[in-house]
């Protein structure tokens, strides 16, 4: 008797615990930080257990394939993977701050006491949110292990829309099944999507871990059980520890966390479990406040004034001149889905997303963050309300066309948003990124071990400047200097770059530069010939 009350209550027990070392690990931060390294532990393995979840809900959608069931949403979703393998491997498409958030992130194992675990990189965002992107680049640094790395998110969050909406909606239905092919296509037809998508950061992200999320949330409404909530949990530390427009989601987490507490039915364990999980929640959001530094919402300093508050709004409903934050061909679903939600349509679910989205809106385009960018460019930001978009339309299971033309519209939709990202792509040909990874690229091919420096002699100018910016992933054992002094220069164990002949120079350490290997390099999109001493 006594083990079968053990065996009823361990899962239960178990999963307190392990909230409770959670709560523990965080709150480290005020008494040791060092326990962080047991926190980075942690977090590899909430990963794992992420993508051991991903995979069994995958499999299970696999079987209703085999079946002849959801073939249209599963040949969409390869499509569009296949498209972004091709984009992952574009050196246009190369962010210099994401390897600099990589390489934060890499370099926190051997210079912070916590491995990283409440440290910040680049610009005070959390170093937690790089520990799965930076898994690829730990076998070798290249674009598309760059780029791999900060589409895991997204991957995932792909995968389990997909096989949780073949749980939501009815096999038997094709237009069901066509809906759910619409939603995964959605995101290709928002402009700001693309921007995020084909620069391959951390400001991407947030999209990734929203689909994780609400697509857990899915599950949670079919079944309250021990695994769903264990994946509530994990995806909302991921989100409080992620770039911070996906803060915009907390509100969201613990709304509906509320609403499994108190309204869904389910058990006692059940509830008690969800209650934990929204405790360490906001333990871990209190302390993120406190180490975090990317929270600026100082006021934008930007005048909103009659103009720009009607630009914004053509932006947002498709009918500016110029940049619109939907493509032509999506314009009259989003406008529909806004105005359904407006007339009730979705009954409170529907008030709730359209309050939430205003919100989203106003915050985007009323705040300075960084940068302070133009406000229409700005709504890059609102972004986020692209998963719970798709929720809200899978909820409801909104068909918006007849069934004899869902097929058509899905097609249309299919090769549209393709063609609108595209259209984006072509702004990046031949940008400064594709003459930086070609240098990258034949610098470390050129410059021979075992020199440690590169000194770029009066080279402090276009297109080298943002050189430093990439070269500690790309050349990350070479340290990149600029210098007008070649005296600082130790030949022994160092190589100079410069577009001229090096002068005749007295320093003190009596160096012969003419006495150094000379090396002509030549690089597409650099008009002046390249000069390496070594």
């Amino acid at each position: 008797m006594n083990k079968s009350i053990l065996k009823r209550y361990l899962p239960f027990l178990t999963f307190i615990i392990f909230c409770i070392y959670i709560i523990t690990l965080e709150l480290s931060y005020y008494f040791d930080s060092s326990l962080g390294k047991v926190g980075i532990v942690l977090w590899y393995m909430l990963g794992v257990l992420l993508i051991t979840h991903t995979i069994l809900e995958f499999f299970g959608l696999l079987k209703k394939v085999s079946k002849g069931h959801f073939i249209v949403p599963i040949v969409i979703f390869l499509i569009l993977n296949v498209v972004g393998i091709f984009y992952m491997s574009r050196p246009e498409n190369i962010s210099l701050e994401a390897t600099q958030q990589v390489s934060c992130a890499i370099n926190n194992f051997s210079v912070s006491e916590d491995w990283g675990y409440f440290q910040n990189c680049f610009l005070g965002y959390p170093a937690r949110q790089f520990l799965m992107p930076l898994i690829p680049s730990l076998v070798g640094n290249s674009v598309f292990a760059l780029h791999l790395g900060n589409y895991i998110y997204f991957l995932i969050g792909q995968v389990l829309f997909l096989s949780v909406s073949a749980k939501w909606i009815s096999s038997t239905k094709k237009i069901r099944e066509n809906l759910v092919s619409m939603l995964l296509i959605i995101p290709f037809h928002f402009h700001f999507f693309n921007y995020l998508n084909l620069t391959f950061e951390q400001a991407f992200y947030p999209i990734g871990l929203g689909l994780i999320l609400f697509s857990t949330l899915l599950n949670m409404k079919l079944q309250i059980n021990v695994r769903n909530i264990l994946i509530f949990l994990i995806s909302g530390l991921l989100i409080i520890s992620s770039y911070t427009t996906a803060l915009a989601y907390i509100p969201l987490i613990f709304l509906f966390g509320l609403y499994f507490l108190i309204i869904q039915k389910s058990s006692k364990k059940h509830k008690t479990i969800i209650l934990s999980s929204l405790i360490t929640l906001a333990v871990s959001l209190v302390v993120s406040l406190a180490y975090r530094g990317d929270l600026r919402f100082e006021n934008n300093k930007e005048v909103l004034d009659k103009e720009k508050t009607e630009l914004i709004v053509r932006t947002i409903f498709g009918f500016s001149d110029g940049l619109n934050f939907v493509s032509p061909v999506f314009t009259l679903i989003w406008i529909l889905t806004l105005v359904s939600a407006l007339l009730f349509k979705f009954r409170l679910l529907g008030v709730v997303f359209l309050v939430w989205v205003i919100a989203v809106f106003h915050s985007s385009v009323s705040t300075h963050g960084y940068a302070g960018p133009d406000m229409v460019f700005s709504l890059y930001r609102a972004s986020v309300l692209i998963p719970p978009m798709l929720f809200l339309l899978l909820y409801n299971r909104v068909s918006f066309f007849n069934k004899k033309y869902s097929l058509i519209v899905v097609l249309i939709l299919l090769i549209s948003g393709l063609l609108f990202q595209y259209d984006y792509y072509k702004t990046k040909a031949d940008n400064k990124s594709v003459i930086l990874y070609e240098l990258y690229t034949t610098l470390n091919r050129e410059i021979e071990p075992p020199k440690e420096k590169l000194y770029l002699f009066e080279l402090d100018k276009e297109p080298f400047l943002p050189i430093l910016n990439g070269s500690g992933y790309f050349m990350k054992d070479i340290e990149v200097i600029f210098t007008k002094d070649l005296c600082i220069v130790d030949s022994k164990n160092s190589a100079i770059l410069t577009d001229k002949a090096i002068p005749n120079v007295e320093c003190e350490n009596e160096v012969d530069y003419n006495q150094l290997d000379q090396k002509s390099l030549t690089i597409e999109g650099i008009n002046d010939t390249l000069y390496l001493y070594q």
